[in-house]
C-alpha cells in the first residue's frame, strides 16, 4: 500500500478514506468485540468499522503487552457467542430466546480460537455461527475454511438474523467500500 499519511480513524490513506461513508448502525442487541492485539493498527481490520457504525458495539482490545484482559466486561447471562460451534458447544436452537449480547472475537482464525479457550467467561456462551451471504462477497484475506468470514461480514450475518436485513444491508455496503478501497491501493483491476 502507499506510504501517505493514514486517517486517524479508518487508517486508510486519506486519499481512500472510509470515513464519510460508515453508516450509523442500530441494533437492539448489544454486541461487545474482544480484538486481538495484533489486529489494532492494520487497515485491513474490519471490526474498527463495525465499532464506527455501531453505537451498541464495545470494543476491548486482547494481548495487549502487561495489561491483562478484564473478563468483567463480559456479559454473566444472555448472551451467545459469535463463532462456529462444535460438540461441547451446540448452537442455539430455532425457539431460543434471542440474546441481549452478542460477544465476537476479532483476529485471525487461529487467534479467535485461541481467544475462545482461554477466556473461561466464553465457555458457557451458546454459539451462534449465521450462515454466510450468498453469493459470498469479495474479500480482503481468504478465509481458511469454506463459509469462513471477515469480522464485519459476521457481524453483518448476526444482524440480519437478529435484526432485519436493512441494517444488515448497511454494514455488507460498508464491508464492500473497504474491500474495494483496499484492493484499489494494492492496485488489483476492478
Amino acid at each position: 500500500m502507499p506510504t501517505s499519511t493514514p486517517c486517524q480513524q479508518c487508517l486508510l490513506p486519506h486519499s481512500h478514506c472510509l470515513c464519510a461513508l460508515i453508516p450509523t448502525v442500530e441494533t437492539r442487541t448489544e454486541f461487545i468485540l474482544i480484538r486481538h492485539t495484533s489486529e489494532r493498527f492494520r487497515s485491513t481490520n474490519s471490526a474498527r468499522l463495525a465499532n464506527f457504525a455501531m453505537p451498541s458495539l464495545r470494543m476491548y482490545d486482547y494481548g495487549v503487552k502487561d495489561q491483562p484482559f478484564d473478563p468483567t466486561v463480559l456479559p454473566e447471562s444472555n448472551a451467545w457467542l459469535l463463532f462456529p460451534p462444535d460438540e461441547s458447544h451446540p448452537s442455539p436452537g430455532p425457539q431460543a430466546v434471542p440474546p441481549q449480547t452478542i460477544v465476537v472475537l476479532d483476529g485471525s482464525w487461529r487467534q479467535a480460537r485461541r481467544m475462545s479457550h482461554r477466556l473461561p467467561a466464553l465457555a458457557t456462551l451458546p454459539r451462534f455461527s449465521p450462515p454466510p451471504a450468498v453469493p459470498p462477497p469479495a474479500r480482503i484475506r481468504r478465509p481458511p475454511f469454506e463459509g469462513g468470514m471477515s469480522t464485519l461480514e459476521a457481524i453483518a450475518r448476526a444482524v440480519a438474523q437478529l435484526e432485519g436485513d436493512r441494517a444488515a444491508q448497511q454494514l455488507d455496503e460498508l464491508y464492500a467500500c473497504l474491500v474495494q478501497r483496499i484492493q484499489d491501493l494494492r492496485g488489483y483491476p476492478t
